[in-house]
């Protein structure tokens, strides 16, 4: 599991193409190796699909 400097959890999110896997979101990141990574929450145990 990769986590972020603070130690929360991250999932990663890969491009698809030229487009972000939803470009509505603005709560994006990237991890140390420039993949794009969304922090899950945990207080609504949010999971995002890995691509």
């Amino acid at each position: 599991t990769w986590t972020d400097l603070a130690g929360h959890p991250l999932v990663v999110i890969q491009r698809r193409g030229t487009s972000l896997v939803d470009e509505r979101r603005t709560d994006y990141s990237y991890d140390g190796l420039g993949r794009l990574v969304r922090q899950i929450d945990p207080n609504h145990g949010e999971t995002w699909t890995i691509y």
